[in-house]
This record gives structure tokens, sequence and C-alpha cells, in this order.
């Protein structure tokens, strides 16, 4: 239900949005989705069969106090965050934004031609660690309660890190992916029966100013990207055009000439295409006459890395590249199915996709019959997975492999704890103490 609704909600921001996108949504490319979607929520069905019946939130079992282990992942996080800004500064010839953007065009291109950019052991290192840490964030929110200071305080200079290692790197994937672990985690101690968000002024302040410094961070970054181009406003709607295949609707433009802010219309059509750009790239995909199987090195970057040092690994993926850039997907969302069709094909695609809602709905069913911080930390990430899937699939966006791999470890090292003294109460437990 969940994914369904989600790309129901999709499908209205793109139909209801001010911008026209090509090519438009077709019944084709709509049976797709609807069919994914339906496999999805089927598998998820299968894996969680034998769930109990919802439970209320009164007389759950109170939570492990995971302090070691969050510990331990946000250091791990941190250094990996700090080494991977020093790689991006250092590569920088030109410190500041427009230095990051013109290395991440640069990396990209090389990319593209399934090349190899200048990387050593410390950015390897850095690729594997920082994910670490948006573990460690996940299972501090979720007990935040019952954390000591100094475990707190390492989550925050973890998110610090984080940030100033995307912009750095001049993108935002990484922000966005731990904004969406943390409504996540607010949601789920909703589930809890605790305030969504906990009782602190220091935190409620850095999510409140970190919020308000990436929205101004991606208008900014929108424009310094423009910037390398040399494009104006009128260049920029020519690019889109041409490039995106997108237009503004006659009433952005409108509104545009009557607050006389004619930037407004760059702003709003990047920030919509951001999240609908998807719907019209499966089109393109569908339309392909030989659409290139990837074997998993179109999303997942560990994978590509790996591929590409051998020379028919560097092969598939430049050809395969070459013929999504010929058809205008290469650098566009292509949502999770279209991802899943790339890297493996139909029949993979197919399998994948189930195998991919069996383990969500397994990591429910866990959730609901023992209840528990790994059970909860688990289940954190598929429900993450549903919300990245207008990118990607569950191991393509932003290293979302390799936190995946942290995600389980903090599983295996925590499962099996008692629950601590000072671990989270339930709201029965609250009331008995209150009375």
């Amino acid at each position: 239900m969940f994914m369904a609704g989600y790309w129901l909600m999709l499908y209205l921001a793109y139909f209801l949005a001010p911008i026209e996108q090509a090519p438009p949504v077709s019944t084709h490319g709509l049976v797709f989705v609807v069919s994914m979607v339906l496999l999805f929520g089927f598998a998820a069905a299968c894996g969680g069969i034998g769930s109990p019946a919802r439970r209320d939130c009164d007389g759950r079992p109170p939570l492990t106090d995971p302090q070691t282990t969050a510990r331990t992942f946000l250091i791990i996080g941190i250094v990996g965050a700090f080494l991977h800004l020093y790689d991006k500064v250092a590569a920088l010839e030109l410190v500041g934004l427009l230095g990051a953007a013109e290395l991440r065009a640069e990396r990209a291109l090389a990319l593209l031609e399934a090349g190899q950019h200048a990387s050593g052991i410390l950015s390897g290192m850095a690729f594997l660690c920082y994910p670490a840490g948006l573990v460690g964030v996940v299972a501090v929110l979720l007990t935040y309660e019952s954390q000591q200071r100094t475990v707190r305080t390492l989550a925050v200079v973890y998110i610090l890190s984080l940030f100033l290692h995307s912009v750095a790197a001049g993108g935002r994937g990484t922000i966005f992916v731990t904004f969406l672990l943390i409504a996540v985690c607010l949601y789920l101690r909703r589930c809890a029966g605790l305030r969504p968000f906990p009782r602190s002024p220091l935190l409620a302040a850095m999510f409140g100013g970190l919020g308000l410094l990436f929205v101004v961070y991606s208008a900014v970054i929108w424009k310094v990207r423009a910037s390398m181009s040399d494009l104006g406003i009128e260049e920029f709607l020519q690019h889109a055009e041409l490039n995106w295949e997108v237009t503004p609707t006659q009433s952005l433009t409108d509104l545009a000439a009557t607050l006389q802010e004619p930037a407004l219309v760059q702003v709003i059509m990047s920030s919509v295409f951001y999240f609908t750009q998807s719907l019209s790239v499966i089109e393109r995909i569908l339309a392909m006459t030989d659409i290139p199987v990837m074997l998993g090195g179109y999303q997942v970057d560990i994978v590509a890395a790996l591929l590409r040092l051998f020379p028919a690994g560097a092969v598939l993926l430049g050809s395969g590249n070459a013929l999504l850039l010929e058809a205008n997907v290469y650098g566009f969302f292509t949502s999770a199915w279209g991802a899943l069709v790339i890297d493996f094909g139909w029949p993979g695609a197919l399998a994948a996709c189930f195998v991919w809602g069996w383990v969500a709905g397994r990591s429910h069913r866990w959730v609901r019959s023992e209840w528990s911080t790994p059970a909860l930390v688990f289940y954190a990430f598929w429900m993450y997975s549903v919300l990245i899937s207008f990118v990607s699939p569950p191991l393509g966006f932003a290293n979302s492999a390799v936190t995946l791999f942290w995600f389980v470890a903090l599983v295996i090292l925590t499962r099996g704890r008692k629950p601590a003294p000072v671990a989270l109460r339930t709201r029965e437990a609250r009331a008995a103490q209150r009375s």
C-alpha cells in the first residue's frame, strides 16, 4: 500500500505540475509502472505472511539501547565523511561551489566513458565508511531519549560533516538521503508511542537550519551549474527544452512575469523536474529498440567501480552508457523500475522487483512480531527504499548498496540484546510512572 500510494502521489505531481515534459506519460508506460508496483506489493504480501495483527503502541516492549554500536558507527562515518571531504577539496583546482561543480562534471564525463578517475586508498575508504554514520544516526534517533550526550553529539557532528562533504562534492544526493532517513525515523518514533521529534532544542535548531540551508543551497547550485555554461534565463529554457525535453506552462510564465521574478521559472522547473522526471524517462526507456543489460553497473556504484577494473566490464559500461545517452536516458532519474530493466533485462527486473518486495515485506513482519531496535533499524532502510524509488532501486542512489551493508551489520551486532534499563518506554509505562 505504501509503494502504491507513493507512486500515485508522483503521478499526481506530474500531471498537476506547472511544467510539460516529453515524452508524455502513455498507456504503455502507465501499465508498466502499475505492473511493477503490483508485483512489489504481491511480493511484500508473500514476505509478510504470518504477520500478527496491527497492535497499538501501548504494551510494546522497550527498545534495546545500541549506544556502543551507534557510537562506533558514527565515528566510522565521521572519519569517512572527512576523508571524502579531504579527497574532494584536494582535487579542486578552484576552491568554491564553481570548482566543486566543475570537478563533478569532469568525473561524470569519466564515468560516462567508463573511464577511471584518479582516486586512492583514502578515497576508497571514504566511500566505504561514510554510510556507516547514516545507520548510526537512525539508531540514535530511534532511541534518542536513552542515548548519552556524547553519542548525541557524535550524531550532530556526523550530520554537519556530511553536509560539508556534499557541498564539497557539488551535489545534493547525500543530504537528501539523510533527510529521508530522518523522516522515516520520526515516523517510526511515532509508531513507538513517542514524540516524533525528540525534546532537544539543539537538535530542532540544527535540523531547521540545515533544512533552510539545503533549500538555499539547491537554488544556488542550479545557478552555479548554469554559470558554467553561461546560461541566462532564456538560454536555460532553451537548454531545458532541447536536452531535458521540458517546458514551463503558460501559467508559470505568467506568474513569474507578474512577480517580476524571471528566475522563478528556473527554480520551479528544476525543483519539480527533479521529482517527476522519471515518469517521462520511463517512456524513453520503453521506446528503445535495444535496451542494454548492464549487470548492476548502471545504478550500483560499487558494482560499476568493480566492472571498470576489467577491460570487458569497461566496454560493457561504455557501450551501455552510449546507448542510453543516445536515447536521452543517461544522466536522468530512471526510477527503480526503469533501472532494474537496464541493469538486469526484463526477466531479471521482474525477479529483482519480487526479491525487493519480499524482503521489505519480511522486514515489516519482523517489526510487527518482535518490535526491537534491530527490527526497526532494518525496516527503516526498506521504507527509505520506497522513498527513493522515483530515482532508483534500493541499492542505486547515493551509495545505498554500501549503506545497506552497514544496516545489516548493525542488525547483526545488536540483535538478541536485552533492553537496557534506560531504554525507551511505551505510553503505558510513562503513564504508570506519572501516576
